[in-house]
């Protein structure tokens, strides 16, 4: 995104990048990075509002973009009520994940 940073998203199957930003969901069709590995040194944990600033500082998060003020993002993801897993975004400080183009909040 022009001006935006380095951004967050997940790729669908029809090869188009989405990113939640400016609470909106922004479809981009070219000229995108893919942040690829084998995962087997990854591991989802479970994360609150309480939980998040120990999280950050032990290291237990994936940093994958930054903000155009260059703070960090990192990777989120959470289940939606159809049962999908949708990728999204965080930062230091904050007490939810952008999905999409909106704010869903930590909890329980």
């Amino acid at each position: 995104v022009e001006g935006g940073g380095l951004q967050v998203g997940k790729i669908l199957s029809e090869g188009v990048l989405h990113i939640g930003y400016g609470g909106r969901e922004l479809r981009i069709e070219s000229d995108f990075e893919v942040l690829c590995g084998s995962g087997n040194n990854t591991q989802w944990a479970h994360v609150t509002d309480q939980a998040s600033s120990e999280s950050f500082a032990n290291g237990k998060v994936l940093e994958a973009g930054y903000e155009e003020s260059n703070e960090a993002l990192f990777v989120t993801i959470c289940s939606h009520t159809d049962g999908s897993l949708q990728v999204g975004k965080t930062q230091r400080g904050w007490k939810n994940s952008q999905i999409g183009g909106y704010f869903v909040l930590l909890s329980e």
